[in-house]
């Protein structure tokens, strides 16, 4: 007897599919379905609720805390901002006050008695000499032309600083200094030069006295700072 073909195929696929079936139900086992009470169910839904109540407080906590930490990181910067420019602001002080030793482009001015041989009379020999006045003048000549630093034979000049004539010796705040003079200012060094040899400066005026002078322009002069602490004795804050 002869099968046909495709029967025995349709048979045999048959077969298979009854085998697979068979070995799934055997293996498989059926989901479990869970009544809850309603006892259970409101016990759930508490808990659940408690959870998000949790959930939230703690968003709100965290919220809080970034609140505070920009705040913080804000408050740092500025403070640290602060703390600069105070420092600073102080270093310029000390800069200006004659504190710190500075630096930069200005003059050097040189200046000598006449120191001649012979003398017609008395006021021939005053006008041969360099009196405190002659620097005191041509200090003044010198802040007129803006300059930020000035210093006499190593002696900062500062805003409490005295130039006396103490016989032929002239002082500078008790502190003997003989000739030849040299001041140093700090500044624009076109026009601190320009303010020593206009027509009407004190530095003219010395030189047709005959006394030795000489002008010198620098691209970088140091001046020290002051030699002496600086205490106020009547000068008082008003509040």
């Amino acid at each position: 007897m002869k099968f046909n073909e495709s029967k025995l195929l349709l048979m045999m696929s048959g077969i298979f599919t009854g085998i697979v079936i068979t070995s799934f139900l055997v293996k498989s086992t059926p989901t479990k379905t869970i009544f809850l009470t309603y006892k259970d169910y409101q016990k759930l839904k508490h808990e659940n609720f408690t959870l998000n109540r949790e959930v939230a407080a703690l968003s709100k906590n965290l919220v809080e805390l970034q609140v505070k930490y920009n705040q913080y990181t804000t408050s740092e910067k500025r403070t640290k901002t602060i703390l600069e420019s105070l420092k600073k602001e102080y270093e310029e002080a000390k800069m200006l006050s004659g504190m710190e030793q500075v630096k930069g482009p200005g003059i050097e001015v040189k200046v000598d008695d006449a120191r001649r041989s012979t003398y017609l009379n008395d006021f021939e020999l005053w006008n041969s000499i360099v009196h405190d006045f002659d620097l005191r003048q041509l200090i003044v000549d010198l802040k007129n032309a803006n300059a930020e630093a000035i210093e006499v034979n190593g002696y900062r000049v500062v805003a409490n600083t005295s130039i006396t004539c103490e016989g032929p010796i002239i002082m500078i705040n008790g502190n003997y200094i003989t000739p030849p003079f040299t001041i140093k200012a700090i500044g624009d060094k076109d026009a601190l030069y320009y303010a020593m040899y206009n027509p009407d400066s004190w530095y003219k005026t010395m030189e047709l006295r005959g006394l030795k002078l000489n002008l010198i322009k620098q691209d970088e002069i140091t001046i020290k700072g002051v030699n002496e602490d600086i205490e106020p004795k009547y000068l008082k804050i008003k509040r």
